[in-house]
């Protein structure tokens, strides 16, 4: 049976960069201290369109839309991570699954709230920030990209 590698396992020093070698505690007790933010991103191309933009219906029109997710934690776990990126990326992914190749207006819960950036924004930064209450790595910042040049953040 193959022992997965843990950093406690390594014996000695450890060269991170030349001139910078610390033993396995010496590195544990570095990285106590310090905070870590960790980012993971997510696309999807979809439809929209504002219900009430200055008065009236946005004409429908489409995005490649991003999502950037920023998780911050104090320290690192015993396998030197604030977070698995897959952890988060696996729960990230069942949230947007439903806006790829949909008009979001007809996606739960947009069918009744405006799907505006800082709405969707809003609403996965709620779920997330809900399924990793109680991990060490806490949910920072969820931005929404429509495209290239415009984004909405909630913190």
């Amino acid at each position: 049976m193959k022992k997965n590698l843990d950093l406690r396992d390594l014996v000695g020093k450890i060269e991170f960069a030349p001139g910078y070698e610390y033993t396995y505690k010496e590195m544990r007790d570095r990285t106590k201290k310090k905070s870590y933010t960790i980012r993971i991103e997510a696309t999807f191309e979809a439809a929209h369109n504002l219900r009430e933009y200055h008065g009236a219906p946005e004409p429908l029109h489409g995005h490649s839309w991003k999502v950037e997710v920023l998780g911050k934690r104090k320290g690192l776990d015993h396998e030197g991570m604030a977070m698995d990126f897959i952890e988060l990326k696996d729960a990230l992914d069942p949230l947007i699954k439903p806006f790829k190749h949909a008009y979001i207006n007809e996606v739960s819960p947009f069918d009744k709230v405006n799907p505006s950036a800082e709405n969707i924004a809003t609403w996965i930064f709620d779920q997330l920030k809900g399924k990793f209450k109680d991990h060490p790595c806490q949910i920072e910042k969820v931005t929404v990209w429509e495209g290239p040049d415009y984004s909405a953040s909630v913190e």
